[in-house]
């Protein structure tokens, strides 16, 4: 592995799990928010996720085989994933919010922002950073030992598998490491966005909201099967387009928050 590569991905690691924790902290401090809302949002995504989700994925997997591994079948497959996630992940905030926000927590925009922040955060220090950083050591460890050296500490398919994993470290290019982490820039606000998004399914009383959500959720995860499998995109591009839902996020929740603030003026003005 390539000291240019090393670099890179140290910052990747950086921005994946460091990041979601600068942002909660400064949140935090502008805003006062309860830190029960940050490990609500994360403890719904542990739950939604990787309890109930991933299991479910998993055997689904084991069932179809090979049946999905090209051409149409493999596009129709990845699309599910991406709406099954925003149906576990939707559906899980919408029970944070109904059996865990009140009266512990309020149904306002800072809460909500705080809440995709643990649920975007995890995903991105937790789920995505700390398999990240396990790679990194795993291809530090390989990249330094010669084939030969492998081949008297392994043997078999073992030896196989370490040999291709070694190859694939040493011909990495200095820009890939980064493109988890301008996924993550892009997903961590699509988060909040999709929080806020579910909050109005309890604020204005109206449960399509939460189809909304799952629907958007669906469609952000889609983009990259589009780009990849469908228009055969650069990698680069694929992360652009994430990071086009993530721009569109940060206007939504900017708009939010000016449009709580004008309901909080008017009524001030009325009382």
């Amino acid at each position: 592995m390539s000291t240019a590569v090393q670099i890179t991905w140290g910052l990747a690691l950086i921005v994946m799990i460091l990041g979601p924790v600068a942002l909660a902290t400064w949140f935090w401090r502008r805003f006062g928010v309860k830190p029960g809302a940050f490990l609500l949002g994360a403890l719904v995504f542990l739950v939604s996720q990787l309890i109930l989700r991933a299991p479910i994925v998993a055997l689904v997997q084991s069932r179809l085989g090979d049946a999905v591994s090209q051409g149409t079948p493999l596009i129709l497959y990845l699309a599910g994933l991406a709406f099954s996630a925003g149906l576990f992940e939707s559906c899980g905030r919408w029970a944070g919010y109904r059996w865990f926000f009140r009266p512990r927590l309020p149904y306002d925009w800072a809460h909500a922002v705080a809440y995709g922040i643990g649920h975007g955060g995890f995903e991105s220090a937790v789920y995505v950073g700390v398999m990240s950083a396990l790679s990194f050591v795993q291809g530090i460890a390989l990249t330094s030992m010669t084939p030969e050296q492998l081949a008297n500490s392994a043997s078999g398919d073992t030896l196989t598998q370490a040999l291709q994993a070694r190859e694939m470290f040493a011909q990495m290019t200095w820009d890939q490491p980064l493109l988890a982490a301008v996924e993550r820039i892009g997903t961590v606000p699509l988060h909040i966005a999709l929080s806020l998004v579910v909050l109005q399914v309890f604020t204005r009383k109206q449960p399509i909201y939460l189809l909304y959500a799952v629907l958007l959720h669906g469609l952000a995860d889609s983009t990259a099967v589009m780009l990849n499998y469908v228009l055969k995109a650069p990698n680069w591009v694929t992360e652009l387009g994430v990071l086009a839902w993530g721009a569109a996020s940060v206007w939504y929740i900017c708009h939010r928050y000016r449009q709580e603030q004008s309901s909080l003026l008017t009524t001030q003005e009325a009382g």
